[in-house]
Order: structure tokens, then C-alpha cells, then sequence
């Protein structure tokens, strides 16, 4: 080919070999075309399932055929060779009746109003959650399509349905109910998705980890988790980023200024169920990250550090950094910080110390008052 590259998939077509990968593109790009093309002329009930659930089976392939005759090469690749290498490459995926296949990329896509409507129906129990590209900012073109049909093949994930009908299938918006427990609604931002829950919050704090899993082994790797930012900035959607045990603002410039940092009570309801790993990570290490941006603002550590190292929570090191006053008041904070978090991991019950030795304080009492609203 003009690139120089040949494709060869030996566990699909072991007799075929690609020397121009241009041939895919347009079989596929048919079949697109013929999609939008006939949403004009919805009577045509040949694809009618394409068009309204982006549903397809071997007879769609073959209307292709029709169609564009000159696509398709006879007797090198056939109809159903097309459809696996098409659940190979992530473009498709089988659904629950094996005879057909889910391509979201032939569904419409909905505009940002009736997303909004979508969303209005089913309100968060859980705070949303956001999947974003830590290096790169922006996903690849086709990433949304590629974790969704990656989910669907997974048999864990299947399309969300009342009755017998599709609750919400866009190419930009897809509604996926995972392990018939809870309903999940993905939503393609183009430089990251988007992800609501919505069911019994008893279910969801049980699956969550798993759901959490699912999503990132179905991504590319650099993917992470963040949140959306509660911060209005600009008056549009953006997302705040783990960083240590807080959360920061990715519209912040300066990576220095800490004014954007939140702690995750302040992203919506049990925010911090995205966090969990398994359902014994105790809450403690879960709450000390809801608190941790409001002490590192907040935390004198001359207040408490004395009575932390008395209840052997510190180390005669920790102490001595802490109490090195050539350092700025918020560093040595952040040392303590830092200390707590790993007496905590240690032994969670460190935790509960921690937090009487900070509740006898007057001026702490609001930020422990917090973790006991979780």
C-alpha cells in the first residue's frame, strides 16, 4: 500500500492478508454511509434496527453488498469474516442474541439538551465520575466506541432495557446496565467520558469497585479516574484530578495554587464510594482523603502534633521534621499529613485517634463534624 503497511489477522482471516488497510476503512465507511443515508427513508426496513439501535447482522452486510457492489470483494472476505474482524478491531460487538452485533458508531448522537433531559430522569445517588487521559488530555478518536463495545463483550455489561426497548442509545450517550444490578450512562466529552449511576445506593456501594475495574481494563493505558469539578469555573463542564488525597481543579493554571482543591464531600453524594477498592477497604483511609484538603488549608500542626506523637502515631523522625520551624507553617502540615496517612494504612484505628485528638480542638471540630456526616 502507499503506507507501506500490511494487516494480517491469523486468528480471524488466516487466509487473507491486507496489503492496502484502505479496503477496511471503506467497507465500513459503507456501511455507515448507507445507515445515515437511509435515515432519510426510514421505510426501508432493512435497517431500521441500524438506524434507531445501532443493532446489525449479517443481512445489513448484505444490503451493503447491494449497494455498493464494488466494495466488497467476492470470494476473499465474506459478510460474516467482515463482522468478526469488525468485533476485533472494537468497532462492533456481539449482543445478547449471538446473530447480531451493537455498532454504536451508526446510532445519531443527541445534542446537550437532551443529555440533560436524559440525566434529569434518574438522579445521582453517587456523585458522577469521570475517565480521562492522564498524559495525552484527549482521548483517541474512537475511544468511547471502543470501551463500550469492550464492556459489552465482557458479558458483564449488556444494553440497558425497559421491557424490550433500548433506554438511551446514542452514538455520544449509551446506557449500559451492569450484572442486571444497576444502570450505568456513559457520555462521550470528546477529552473525556463521562459516567452517572443510577439504581439502589445499597447495590451500587457493593458493585462499584468492580464497575470501577471494568472501565479502566476496557481503556486504554494512561487512563485515570477523576471527578466533575464542583467549581463552575468558566461556567462550563471540567474535572477535578486526584492529587495525594485531594482533589484538584484541572482549570487552575498554576499548580501551586492550592485554592482549588476539594475534598470529595464537596463533589456530591458518597463521592467516595468511586474511591473504594474492595468493600473491606475500611472507610478510614476513604475519609481521611475527605478531609485532607480542609486540613492541609486549615492545620497548625504545632496544635496536635505533640499528642499524635505521644499516642504513637508519629515516629521520632516525623516529629522532628514537623517541628522544623524553617519551614512554612502549610509544608510542615503537609509532612504531618503525610505521616497520618501512613499510621493510618498501618492500622486504621489510628484513624479514630486521630480524630479525638483533632475533635478537642474548638477550631477542628467543623472538619471532623464532616467525616461523621459521611
Amino acid at each position: 500500500s502507499d503506507l507501506n503497511v500490511i494487516m494480517y489477522y491469523p486468528s480471524i482471516l488466516p487466509n487473507v492478508v491486507f496489503t492496502n488497510p484502505q479496503c477496511i476503512l471503506d467497507i465500513i465507511s459503507e456501511i455507515i454511509k448507507c445507515v445515515a443515508f437511509d435515515r432519510k427513508k426510514p421505510s426501508n426496513s432493512k435497517l431500521i434496527r441500524a438506524n434507531n439501535e445501532g443493532i446489525i447482522s449479517e443481512k445489513l452486510f448484505e444490503y451493503v453488498k447491494i449497494e455498493s457492489p464494488k466494495i466488497y470483494k467476492e470470494g476473499i472476505i465474506e459478510s460474516k469474516d467482515l463482522i468478526s474482524l469488525m468485533v476485533h478491531l472494537g468497532i462492533a460487538s456481539k449482543c445478547e442474541n449471538m446473530d447480531e452485533y451493537f455498532m454504536p458508531t451508526l446510532l445519531k448522537a443527541i445534542d446537550t439538551w437532551g443529555i440533560k433531559n436524559i440525566l434529569s430522569q434518574c438522579p445521582d445517588p453517587i456523585a458522577p465520575m469521570a475517565l480521562y487521559h492522564d498524559e495525552k488530555g484527549w482521548f483517541k478518536c474512537g475511544s468511547f466506541t471502543f470501551l463500550i463495545t469492550s464492556l459489552i463483550s465482557s458479558k458483564q455489561w449488556t444494553l440497558a432495557r425497559k421491557g424490550s426497548k433500548l433506554l438511551c442509545v446514542y452514538s455520544n450517550c449509551i446506557k449500559m446496565c451492569f450484572n442486571e444490578s444497576c444502570n450505568v450512562t456513559f457520555i462521550d466529552n470528546a477529552s473525556y467520558i463521562e459516567i452517572h449511576l443510577d439504581g439502589d445506593i445499597d447495590i451500587i456501594r457493593k458493585v462499584c469497585p468492580e464497575i470501577k475495574r471494568c472501565l479502566v481494563q476496557a481503556c486504554e493505558e494512561g487512563v485515570q479516574i477523576a471527578f466533575l469539578c464542583p467549581c463552575k469555573l468558566f461556567g462550563e463542564k471540567h474535572l477535578a484530578v486526584p492529587k495525594e488525597a485531594y482533589l484538584k481543579c484541572t482549570k487552575v493554571v498554576c499548580s501551586k495554587d492550592t485554592s482549588k482543591a476539594f475534598c470529595l464531600p464537596e463533589l456530591g453524594a458518597n463521592a467516595e464510594i468511586w474511591l473504594q477498592e474492595n468493600e473491606q477497604e475500611g472507610g478510614e483511609g476513604i475519609y481521611f482523603k475527605a478531609i485532607y484538603a480542609d486540613l492541609q488549608n486549615q492545620l497548625n500542626p504545632d496544635d496536635i502534633a505533640a499528642d499524635l506523637f505521644s499516642a504513637g502515631l508519629l515516629t521520632e523522625s516525623e516529629i522532628d521534621d514537623i517541628n522544623n520551624f524553617m519551614l512554612p507553617q502549610r509544608q510542615r502540615a503537609s509532612i504531618l499529613l503525610r505521616a497520618m496517612r501512613r499510621s493510618i494504612s498501618v492500622d486504621p484505628a489510628n484513624f479514630r485517634t486521630f480524630l479525638n485528638i483533632l475533635d478537642s480542638i474548638d477550631k477542628y471540630k467543623p472538619i471532623v463534624a464532616k467525616v461523621k456526616n459521611i
